[in-house]
């Protein structure tokens, strides 16, 4: 849920700035021929964010467990009694 609810923002982050921009190029569109075209405008202002979004949104799982990796393995080391070293080992790959 901790890595969950980050990703999600990050989407709906992604969606909220689309729509800022659809506006504006909308506007510009106007401004300048005095129409717009739809597909254009979706693909000129969501392409851009979400394609940055999803670019984005593993670096920030990836940093979101690193942080909490380490609590992870002294939570399961003591709920568990394992070895801290060899969960450390174990689970190294998740680094």
């Amino acid at each position: 849920m901790m890595i969950i609810v980050p990703l999600l923002l990050l989407l709906l982050l992604g969606l909220a700035l689309g729509a800022v921009l659809y506006d504006l190029f909308a506007e510009l569109q106007y401004a300048w021929r005095g129409a717009h075209m739809p597909w254009l405008t979706g693909l000129a202002s969501f392409g851009p964010t979400f394609g940055g979004v999803l670019r984005l949104a593993p670096r920030v799982a990836n940093a979101a467990v690193q942080r909490c990796l380490p609590g992870w393995r002294r939570s399961l080391a003591e709920r568990h009694g394992l070895d801290l070293a060899q969960l450390e080992e174990t689970t190294r790959l998740l680094e």
